[in-house]
Formats: structure tokens, C-alpha cells, sequence
């Protein structure tokens, strides 16, 4: 009976998160498009709002509210510590702003840009997309007037940039591809990816996977960076997604009809669909004492979360080795390893 009874609650909380993959997080906004995350603080540009603004996502009751206005079609957001750095899409502009003041302003950093877009920072270098210049450039924000240093030309649309250690990969919106580039060499070279994503307009990274925004396909979608070519699948279906991040287990996304920030759960993602796309099994589940993992191919380290996404404990293990369960209170758990691959199991 006791089975049957646990079999009943495992199939109950597939269905449950099956169905519920996305929570809605602050709704109101006004064509909200990129965002950052500065410690809890969700920071919002509102494209058309003309305002950034920001969202305490550790709240229970998260509301929006107002950091700076007056910013004419703002876009691109980095951050140095002190200082926010915001595009001006419309107007080709960089501003910079001093958040730790009670009332932040804003100075012109410089102008002239050809629709800029997303931004990051390279030690005191600030890399920006120009949408329509078809550049990837950078300044050095140290320097007391800056000076435009263009890295790459010729591509068409480049959109989002985002920076893992010193790899630069670029969201090519016109072009349907991501590529990269090494910012330690001295020249660098533009290689792809992935091809065939469907106007991609941002990028985020957790372990080996990179979420991209395409946009025009109304979903989010997913590659591995280990595959040499990496397949493309489907994670949310959304009406054109503009901006995401990941905090945590939490992937953040940026709606701008109808002007929302919503959530995915990417423990939930793991369960649904990746054990369905490896050979690594975890038995014997259900289980009472202890669980082994199989299909590894080196030593991988684990963090085991419980079905609330509370993390339990951390570990590493080798193929077929025992890992000891019989601790943990009854239910269901979630073996997260650091290659990416997620397994669930019951515990009774």
C-alpha cells in the first residue's frame, strides 16, 4: 500500500510541474527588455517606459520600482560595483549611472553609437553590440575621454554579448547564430556556436548548457557546449521573450507584450526532459538506504536537492559508486550533477 501510495505522490508532482513551468514575477511593466542581476535586485530596462527599474526577487510579494527615468529607450545594462552602465538604443548613447547615490543620475559616457545594445565588462573594458553598425566594440571606462575600439565588423545584428572567463559570445540576431570569440588573443577570431536559432537576442549559461532568447519563434531554447554539435531543444514557449538570466535554479525572462517578468524552474526542466536524453541512471529507486549512478565516465561532483529545490548536500561520485541516502527524510530528490545531468529518485 505504502508503494502504490508513493507512486501516486511521484506521478503527482511530474503532472504538477509538467504544467506549471512558468510563475509569473511583476506584471505592469512597459516593454521591459533587458535584464541584470545585482545581488537580489532584478534590474529592469523598460524600452518604451523609458526607466529602469528593479524587482527584489527574494520578496515574497515582488513589485517594481523606479531607479531612474528620463532614459531615452534604454536597453543594454552592466554593472561595475558602483557604477550601472545603460545604452540608449535610439538615441546611440552609453550613460553611466552611480547607484549609490539616494537619488541616482545619470552622465553621458559617450555617443555616437549605431544602436547599442547589450554590454559586458572585461576587466576595465566595457564591450557593447551596435545593432545596426554591424560592430562588436569596446571602451576603456577608466579613461578620461573614452575612445571607441571597434573588435568586429561585419557582422550582421549582433544583439546580446555575454562573457564566460574570457570567451565573448554573441547573439547574432540577423544571422540566426551564436559565435565567440577569445578576448586573450590578440587578434581574435568569430567562430560559431551554434546556427539555425531563430533570431536570437540574448544569451545565459548554467554549467554546460546556454539558454537562448529566439525571439521570432516564441520560445527559449537550449544547447549543450560539450557537444562538438551541439542539437537545439525547446525549453519555453512563450510569446516573444526578450531577455533572461539565471539565479540559482530560477531562469529569468522578460516579456515585452504584456509587459511582465516571469520564472522557470530549471530543476523542473532536468527531470521533465533530460533524463530522456542520456544513458546515466540512478538506482535502485525507490531506495531506503543508499543510491548508485551509472553511465559516468570520469568522477563528477553532485549537489542533491529535495522536491522543494532546498539544497540537501554535496558530494562527488565515480561510476557505480554507493551514495548513502539513508538519512534523509521520506520523499523526492533531485541528484544534480555537475556535468548538468539531473536524476530523480524516491526516497522511503
Amino acid at each position: 500500500m505504502k508503494k502504490i501510495i508513493a507512486l501516486i505522490l511521484f506521478c503527482t508532482i511530474l503532472i504538477s510541474k509538467n504544467f506549471a513551468q512558468t510563475t509569473d514575477v511583476v506584471s505592469g511593466l512597459i516593454d521591459p527588455g533587458k535584464i541584470i542581476l545585482i545581488g537580489n535586485e532584478l534590474y529592469v530596462a523598460e524600452f518604451s517606459g523609458s526607466k529602469i527599474s528593479k524587482i527584489d526577487t527574494s520578496s515574497t510579494s515582488p513589485m517594481a520600482s523606479d531607479v531612474i527615468t528620463g532614459i531615452d529607450n534604454p536597453y543594454g545594462m552592466a554593472y561595475d560595483g558602483t557604477n550601472l552602465y545603460v545604452t540608449e538604443a535610439s538615441q546611440g548613447n552609453i550613460l553611466k549611472i552611480d547607484l549609490s547615490q539616494p537619488t541616482p543620475t545619470s552622465t553621458l559616457l559617450i555617443s555616437g553609437l549605431l544602436n547599442p545594445r547589450s554590454m559586458q565588462f572585461f576587466g576595465n573594458e566595457l564591450y557593447f553590440a551596435q545593432f545596426t553598425g554591424d560592430l562588436v566594440s569596446k571602451i576603456d571606462v577608466t579613461a578620461s575621454t573614452p575612445s571607441v575600439f571597434n573588435v568586429l565588423s561585419g557582422i550582421d545584428g549582433p544583439f546580446d554579448l555575454l562573457l564566460d572567463g574570457s570567451i565573448l559570445y554573441i547573439a547574432i540576431r540577423n544571422e540566426n547564430r551564436v559565435s565567440k570569440i577569445d578576448l586573450n588573443d590578440s587578434t581574435p577570431t568569430l567562430t560559431d556556436v551554434v546556427t539555425g536559432v531563430i533570431t536570437p537576442i540574448s544569451l545565459a549559461i548554467d554549467g554546460p548548457y546556454m539558454y537562448i532568447v529566439e525571439t521570432n519563434a516564441d520560445k527559449i531554447s537550449r544547447i549543450n557546449l560539450n557537444d562538438a554539435t551541439p542539437v537545439i531543444s525547446d525549453v519555453v514557449n512563450t510569446t516573444q521573450p526578450n531577455s533572461i538570466i539565471i539565479s540559482g535554479t530560477d531562469l529569468y525572462f522578460s516579456s515585452p507584450v504584456p509587459g511582465k517578468i516571469s520564472k522557470f524552474d530549471l530543476t523542473t526542466l532536468s527531470i521533465n526532459n533530460f533524463d530522456k536524453e542520456n544513458n546515466i541512471v540512478l538506482y535502485p529507486n525507490p531506495t531506503s538506504d543508499v543510491i548508485h549512478v551509472n553511465g559516468l565516465t570520469s568522477k563528477e561532483n553532485f549537489t542533491m536537492y529535495s522536491q522543494l529545490g532546498q539544497e540537501v548536500f554535496r558530494g562527488t561520485v565515480s561510476n557505480s559508486e554507493r551514495i548513502n541516502v539513508q538519512n534523509l527524510v521520506k520523499g523526492m530528490y533531485f541528484l544534480k550533477l555537475e556535468n548538468g545531468n539531473t536524476l530523480k529518485f524516491l526516497k522511503e
